[in-house]
């Protein structure tokens, strides 16, 4: 199989593999256009797997989702005829996309969505900083460090998810926490005077 090389946007010309993936950005070998080159992990390897697919024979059971290829297993789950891109092994089986997808494989616990919490306690952490709803930090800073502290290790979701929302959130509550703190002080000792 032939690898296709990747080139540059401006010059067309062929990149270099170890500018790939760097997190940074690096120069075109030929124009010296600076940009990303961004890869996919498997890219390049020569230790591919290869899925050798059979055309079906004229009579030979065909694959329920690919109809001109040849099948090879059968779903535990509902009995579709599946090719080897179709087969899903999982546990002691092999199942098609539609029975791991609607969730008729015990076991499987697919995800489906997943709740944000990071920009929600950034949100309660900034509401008090406007003037309007300063007096509300009495509530939402404590809200915020609960949410920080609960939902720090919870599985991420699969979008981009880093957890800066939660740094800055939990350091502004800590904040507000301590001004509250200095504010109540301060008024217990100007009446005691």
């Amino acid at each position: 199989m032939k690898l296709t090389p990747a080139v540059c946007g401006s010059c067309k010309s062929a990149l270099r593999k170890h500018s790939f993936n760097t997190g940074s950005t690096s120069n075109c070998p030929k124009c010296y256009t600076r940009g990303y080159a961004f890869a996919y992990p498997a890219w390049g390897r020569s230790h591919r797997k290869e899925v050798h697919l059979e055309v079906a024979d004229l009579g030979s059971a065909t694959c329920f989702f690919h109809e001109s290829k040849k099948a090879a297993q059968i779903c535990d789950g509902c009995g579709k005829f599946l090719c080897p891109i179709c087969s899903i092994g999982y546990a002691q089986g092999k199942y098609c996309p539609e029975c791991i997808s609607s969730g008729q494989v015990e076991g499987i616990d697919l995800k489906t969505s997943a709740r944000r919490f990071d920009r929600f306690a950034l949100m309660l952490s900034t509401i008090p900083l406007t003037f309007i709803f300063w007096f509300m930090a009495i509530f939402t800073a404590p809200a915020c460090l609960y949410l920080v502290i609960r939902h720090w290790n919870d599985e991420r979701p699969v979008v981009a998810y880093n957890r800066w929302r939660f740094v800055v959130g939990g350091v502004l509550s800590t904040l507000q926490i301590i001004g509250i703190a200095v504010f109540i002080y301060a008024i217990i000792n100007e009446s005691s005077i």
